[in-house]
């Protein structure tokens, strides 16, 4: 566990108190998403020790490249029957050829209940799929090699994530001298590349 992610905002007080929105919930909403943005960033540096290859540099994704990587799963005895045991990280660079290939799909996930004055209500959200892998687009300087782009395909098994602290939102506390209040979360989390055959690194362009 070698990882601190900290997320904090500033806030004026008479609006923390006055506003009729949850402001605590909006804030531990948006510091989640810059948690998990931190543990992806993490996984995104895990591509290039990867041995395993699919693809080509310099060449879009296609039918064939990208079940050539779940084969590379295969070929190492990962039980790739159940989808959400693995995940994509793309280049953002191949949005476009993804959302062409047969095997694209977007699926509404339920993400978790909620209520309003109406009664309960679910909270769903698109997720690119490939083959029904869960693909998420980034732009990580790691992913530009001499000739092209890399992403990777990840089994479950390949990496090996722990927190130690999960992200907690600390009470508001008054910056000295001001009007403001800050809020502040953070994680303590490690990452690493444990299993790497079950893992594949993809050459695109």
């Amino acid at each position: 566990i070698n990882k601190v992610k900290a997320v904090g905002y500033k806030i004026p007080e008479p609006v923390f108190f006055q506003s009729k929105l949850d402001v605590r919930s909006a804030f531990a909403e948006e510091a989640g998403r810059a948690v998990s943005n931190a543990i992806e960033v993490e996984m995104v540096k895990l591509i290039p020790s990867i041995t395993n290859t699919a693809g080509t540099l310099g060449s879009d994704l296609d039918e064939g490249k990208v079940l050539a990587a779940i084969g590379k799963l295969v070929e190492n005895h990962a039980d790739v029957s159940n989808p959400e045991d693995m995940v994509f990280i793309l280049p953002a660079s191949q949005f476009a050829a993804v959302h062409a290939l047969k095997g694209y799909a977007t699926s509404f996930r339920i993400l978790a209940g909620s209520s309003d004055a109406e009664g309960s209500k679910d909270v769903r959200a698109a997720l690119d799929t490939l083959y029904g892998i869960p693909v998420f687009f980034r732009s990580d300087s790691e992913m530009t090699v001499s000739g092209g782009k890399i992403g990777g395909l990840f089994y479950k098994d390949s990496v090996g994530i722990a927190i130690q602290r999960m992200p907690a939102l600390r009470q508001p506390m008054p910056i000295a001298g001001t009007l403001n209040l800050e809020m502040l979360t953070w994680a303590l989390f490690g990452i690493s590349l444990i299993k790497a055959e079950v893992a594949v690194k993809i050459l695109t362009k």
